[in-house]
C-alpha cells in the first residue's frame, strides 16, 4: 500500500519538474548574439567590403543614440565631417588587427585623418584621429586632398555627431574613386590618440563621449552575415525584406509547393525552416521539410534551433483550424526566430515567420534594434486564454470563423496583447504584401500594401 501511494507523489513531482524545465526553456530559447561584428564577416563569396562596414557602424553608433546630423555649428559654419568614400586599402597590422584610413575634410580641405580599426577577432571596434607622429602622416594627407580637389560630390559622407545610415555611393572597397595605398604603422602602436591640440580635429569630436568605440553589442550590430544582409545592406525595411525573400528562387519554391490544395486538405501540418550555417562557415543557408504527426494541427522544430531564422508552414483544412498565426507560432518567431537572426543571420530584420492557408497567407516581422525580451511559459498560457476566446465570438451559425474577423481578432491580439514594439504582420501572395494593423478606432484591420 505504501508503494501505491509513494507512486503518485513521484508522478506529481515529474510533472512538477517537467513544467519548471518547460518554462526555463522557454525563457532560456532567446540567445544574445555572439560577441561578433557583421558587418565584418562574409556574405557568401563576395568579399567583405571594409569601407562600407566602417562607414555603417560609424554613423550606427550615433543613429543608435539620436545624436542629430549636424552641418554646421552655432556660428554658422560648417563642421568637419569623415569621408568614407575616400579611404586606404585594408591595412593589417602586426598583431593581427586590421584597420583603414579616411580623411577628416572641412570646407573641401583636408585637416586630419581618421582610422577605423577593428581586433582580430572582429569583436571590437575603435575609431581614432591619426597622430602626427605616424611617418606616412603627411604622404595620407596630401594623397588624400587630390582626391578630394578631383572627386568634389561629397555626398557619401559622413558627418561627426551624425547618423542616420550609408551615403549614396557605391561598394565602398569597389568605387569608382581609388584607394590610397599607404604603409601600415609597425607594431601597431603610436599611431593612433585623439588630438586635443589640433583645432581641426577638437572641432570634429563629438559630444561628451569621444569618438565611437566599443564592442557589438554597444553598436547592436553582433552577428554573422552567413546568407543574410552585410553593412551594404542593412535595410530593416520589412516590405524590403519580404520581396527580397519573394525573390529568392529557393523560398518561392517553398511558398508554392505549401500554397496549395492538396496540402491544405491534408491531416497534417507541413512547413519549411531556414537554417542559417554557423558563424564563420562560408555557404548559403539551407531549407528543411518537417511534417506534424497525422491527425493534429501543429508541427514541432528539432530539438536544436540553432540557426533557425525563418519558417513557413501550413494550417490545414481540419474543423476548428483557425487560419492565421496561433500565439505558439507568434512565441516561436520572438524565442528563437528573432535571436538567431542577429546571431547568423545578419540582424534581427532577416527573421520571418510565414504561415499559409487556403484563406490567405501571412507573414510576421520584426523591425526593432533591439530584441523584444522572451515569451514565458505563463506568459503563453494568458495568451492562449485570451486568443481562444476571442476566436470563438467570431465563429457564426455554420461553424466557420470569417477570415476578415479572424484577421481582426488577430491583429488586435499583437497589438494589445503580445504589445511588441516593432512586431509587424503581412498578409502576402506569391509577390505581393500589404501591411497590416489594428485600429483602435474602428476596431478593424487597416492595409497599407507595400509598394
Amino acid at each position: 500500500m505504501n508503494k501505491n501511494l509513494l507512486w503518485p507523489i513521484l508522478i506529481g513531482f515529474c510533472i512538477l519538474l517537467h513544467s519548471c524545465r518547460v518554462e526555463d526553456d522557454l525563457a532560456q530559447s532567446y540567445k544574445e548574439p555572439q560577441n561578433k561584428f557583421a558587418a565584418f564577416s562574409k556574405n557568401g563569396n563576395a568579399p567583405v567590403s571594409y569601407s562600407k562596414a566602417f562607414e555603417y557602424l560609424y554613423n550606427r553608433y550615433y543613429e543608435i543614440r539620436d545624436i542629430p546630423m549636424k552641418s554646421q555649428n552655432k556660428s554658422g559654419e560648417p563642421v568637419p565631417y569623415t569621408d568614407f568614400r575616400f579611404h586606404s586599402q585594408i591595412m593589417e597590422i602586426e598583431n593581427g588587427d586590421k584597420t583603414m584610413i579616411f580623411p577628416v575634410i572641412n570646407g573641401n580641405r583636408v585637416i586630419a585623418i581618421t582610422a577605423g580599426l577593428i581586433d582580430k577577432e572582429e569583436t571590437y571596434l575603435k575609431y581614432y584621429y591619426v597622430s602626427q607622429d605616424y611617418d606616412q602622416y603627411d604622404f595620407a594627407i596630401n594623397a588624400f586632398q587630390k582626391l578630394v580637389d578631383q572627386y568634389s560630390n561629397t555626398t557619401n559622407r559622413a558627418i561627426v555627431g551624425g547618423g542616420g545610415g550609408l551615403g549614396d555611393g557605391g561598394d565602398g572597397d569597389t568605387h569608382e574613386i581609388p584607394n590610397i595605398d599607404i604603409q601600415p604603422p609597425k607594431g601597431g602602436g603610436g599611431m593612433y590618440f585623439p588630438l586635443p591640440g589640433n583645432p581641426g580635429a577638437c572641432m570634429a569630436c563629438p559630444p561628451d563621449d569621444g569618438l565611437p568605440s566599443g564592442d557589438c553589442p554597444k553598436f547592436k550590430a553582433c552577428g554573422s552575415n552567413g546568407g543574410g544582409g552585410t553593412a551594404g545592406n542593412n535595410n530593416t525595411d520589412p516590405c524590403t525584406k519580404i520581396a527580397d525573400k519573394q525573390r529568392n528562387p529557393k523560398y518561392a519554391a517553398k511558398f508554392n509547393a505549401l500554397n496549395k490544395e492538396e496540402v491544405f486538405n491534408m491531416d497534417k501540418e507541413r512547413g519549411y525552416y531556414e537554417k542559417q550555417p554557423p558563424l564563420g562557415v562560408n555557404t548559403e543557408a539551407g531549407f528543411v521539410q518537417i511534417d506534424g504527426p497525422p491527425g493534429t494541427t501543429g508541427l514541432d522544430l528539432p530539438d536544436d534551433t540553432t540557426g533557425i531564422s525563418g519558417l513557413f508552414h501550413s494550417h490545414n483544412n481540419t474543423d476548428g483550424s483557425i487560419k492565421i498565426f496561433s500565439p505558439t507560432d507568434v512565441r516561436t518567431f520572438i524565442n528563437t526566430l528573432i535571436g538567431n537572426a542577429g546571431t547568423y543571420g545578419g540582424g534581427y530584420a532577416n527573421a520571418y515567420s510565414t504561415v499559409v492557408t487556403s484563406q490567405g497567407s501571412y507573414t510576421l516581422k520584426f523591425t526593432g534594434k533591439t530584441h523584444p525580451g522572451g515569451i514565458d511559459y505563463y506568459t503563453t498560457k494568458v495568451w492562449d486564454e485570451w486568443y481562444r476566446d476571442e476566436m470563438e465570438k467570431t465563429q457564426d451559425s455554420n461553424g466557420e470563423f470569417p477570415q476578415n474577423k479572424v484577421e481582426d481578432v488577430f491583429n488586435r491580439f499583437l497589438k494589445e496583447i503580445v504589445n511588441k514594439s516593432g512586431l509587424e504582420i503581412f498578409k502576402v501572395t506569391e509577390n505581393t504584401a500589404v501591411k497590416m494593423s489594428y485600429n483602435t478606432a474602428t476596431k478593424k484591420t487597416d492595409l497599407d500594401p507595400c509598394p
